[in-house]
C-alpha cells in the first residue's frame, strides 16, 4: 500500500482533479464569447487613453517597466477586426480553441499595454478565454480553470478587506458609498440623502466580508454548493442594479463562472464524487486515462493566477498601509478596498545649468498613484530629456480621504549607471480635515 502512494501517484491524482464533463460548456462558452465582445469595446477606449497620455504598463520588474509598444490606429483597426471576427467564430461550435486562442492573445496584450486595459471583468474575460483553450470532446480543465479563478476572486477580495484596517473599519465603504458616487442614478440620490455612523459602515463591511468568504468556500461542499451559487447569483443581481458601468459587466463575468458549478445531476455534486474517485483510484496506482500534459498545464496556469493577486501580501519592505488602490491591481479583486485623490503631481529635474526645476504633471496622475505611474512619468520624462542626470517624481494623495500619502521616486545617472530609490511616507491612519489641510475646499 505504501508503495501504490507514490509521489508519481499523488501527481497524477492531483492532475486527474482538473478533469470535468463538459457540462453547460456550450453556454458558458457563448457567454464569454459576448463578454469578449464587451471587452473589446472598452479595450478600443482604454488604448486611446493610452496613446494620448502616459502609457502605465500593469507590470514591473524591481526597477524595470514592462512598457510594450502600442499598436499604430491603422494596425489597431485591423487586430480589432480579427479579434471581433474571432469573438462571432467562438460562438459557433466549429474550431473554437482557435478563435479562444487569437481573442486570449488580444486581449493578453492589450492588458499588459495599459492598467486602464485591466479592470477585473476585462483580465477575467481574459482568463475565461484561456479556459476554454483547454476544451476537447472528453472530459477536461475548462470548467474546473473557471470554478477555481472564480473562489479566486471572492477569496483575494476577502483577503485584501480583512488585512486593510480601513475597510475593516467601515472607512472604505463610506469613502466610495457615502455620497453616492460610484452607484447608479436611483441609489447616489438615496445615499445623499442617508448618513451612516461609522460604525454602521464598519458592520456593513463586516457583512460583506462574511458574504463572500461563505461564496468562496462554500461551492466547495456537497450541502452548500447549490445555496451558495444560488445566494451569489442574487448578490450580484443586486450589484448589477445598484452599480454603473464595469461593475455591472463584472455581475456578468461572475454568473459566467458560477455557471460551471451547476453540475449535470439534480445535486451539482455527482462530478465531484466521480473526481475524488479517480482521485483515489490514482494514488493507489490504479491508472485512469486523461490528458495529463494539458491538465498539468492546466495546474501551472492556476498556479500562476494565485500567484500574481498573492504578490501584494509579500511586498518586501512595504505594508499594506502604504500600496494605492491602483498598486493592488491587477487580478487582486480588492474592489472599494480604497480610494484615492492625487492632490499633487510634480516632476523635479537638475538642468545643465545645474539648479533644479519644475513641472507639473498633468497626465493620469490626477486620478492614479500606484507606484508603477511614478516608474512610468520618469521614463516618458528620460525619453524626451535624455540629457537629465537627476530626477525626482513626487506626487500628493488623498486615501480614503482620512489620511495623507506621498511617494517619491528618485533617478540619479551617474557614469554610464542609473540608480532608483523609491520613497514613501504617509500620515498613520487617522482622521484628516482636508478642508483646514488645504485639500479639499468647502
Amino acid at each position: 500500500m505504501a508503495a501504490g502512494y507514490s509521489f508519481k501517484n499523488t501527481s497524477r491524482a492531483i492532475l486527474t482533479w482538473f478533469s470535468l464533463p463538459n457540462t453547460n460548456i456550450r453556454p458558458i462558452r457563448i457567454l464569454i464569447a459576448l463578454w469578449a465582445i464587451v471587452s473589446g469595446m472598452l479595450v478600443w477606449q482604454a488604448t486611446s487613453v493610452a496613446r494620448e497620455t502616459v502609457q502605465l504598463s500593469p507590470v514591473r520588474f524591481g526597477d524595470f517597466l514592462l512598457e510594450l509598444p502600442i499598436p499604430a490606429r491603422d494596425l489597431d483597426i485591423l487586430l480589432f477586426s480579427i479579434y471581433y471576427l474571432s469573438c462571432i467564430g467562438l460562438i459557433s461550435p466549429f474550431r473554437t480553441r482557435t478563435f479562444a486562442s487569437i481573442c486570449a492573445l488580444f486581449l493578453t496584450y492589450y492588458c499588459l499595454l495599459d492598467i486602464s486595459c485591466t479592470p477585473h471583468p476585462i483580465l477575467l474575460t481574459d482568463i475565461f478565454l484561456i479556459a476554454l483553450l483547454f476544451a476537447g470532446k472528453e472530459d477536461n480543465a475548462t470548467r474546473r480553470i473557471i470554478q477555481v479563478e472564480t473562489s479566486l476572486c471572492y477569496a483575494f477580495a476577502v483577503w485584501h478587506k480583512v488585512i486593510f484596517a480601513d475597510f475593516f473599519e467601515g472607512y472604505s465603504l463610506k469613502a466610495w458609498m457615502g455620497d453616492g458616487r460610484v452607484l447608479n442614478h436611483f441609489f447616489a440620490g438615496l445615499a445623499q440623502h442617508l448618513h451612516f455612523p461609522i460604525w454602521a459602515w464598519g458592520l456593513f463591511s463586516l457583512l460583506t466580508i462574511l458574504t463572500e468568504s461563505f461564496f468562496a468556500v462554500g461551492v466547495w461542499f456537497k450541502p452548500l454548493r447549490k445555496i451558495t451559487v444560488i445566494t451569489a447569483s442574487l448578490f450580484h443581481l443586486v450589484i448589477f442594479f445598484m452599480f454603473p458601468d464595469y461593475i455591472m459587466f463584472y455581475s456578468c463575468l461572475m454568473w459566467t463562472g458560477l455557471l460551471a458549478f451547476v453540475g449535470k445531476d439534480s445535486s451539482w455534486w455527482q462530478e465531484e464524487n466521480d473526481a475524488q474517485a479517480r482521485f483515489r483510484d490514482e494514488r493507489s496506482g490504479i491508472e485512469k486515462p486523461f490528458n495529463i500534459n494539458r491538465n498539468a498545464l492546466a495546474f501551472a496556469f492556476v498556479l500562476l493566477m494565485f500567484a500574481i493577486p498573492a504578490r501584494l501580501f509579500y511586498w518586501p519592505g512595504r505594508s499594506g498601509e502604504d500600496l494605492s488602490a491602483l498598486d493592488r491591481a491587477p487580478l487582486t479583486f480588492a474592489m472599494f478596498v480604497e480610494q484615492d485623490q492625487t492632490v499633487k503631481a510634480k516632476v523635479y529635474f537638475q538642468g545643465a545649468d545645474g539648479h533644479w526645476h519644475s513641472e507639473q504633471v498633468k497626465t493620469r496622475l490626477r486620478i492614479l498613484s500606484s507606484d508603477n505611474h511614478l516608474y512610468a512619468v520618469a521614463n516618458a520624462f528620460m525619453r524626451r530629456n535624455p540629457d537629465v542626470k537627476h530626477l525626482k517624481v513626487a506626487i500628493s494623495y488623498v486615501a480614503n480621504e482620512r489620511r495623507l500619502e506621498n511617494k517619491v521616486l528618485t533617478i540619479d545617472r551617474e557614469n554610464g549607471s542609473e540608480r532608483r530609490s523609491l520613497r514613501v511616507t504617509y500620515v498613520p491612519l487617522q482622521t484628516i480635515d482636508l478642508v483646514q489641510a488645504g485639500l479639499v475646499k468647502h
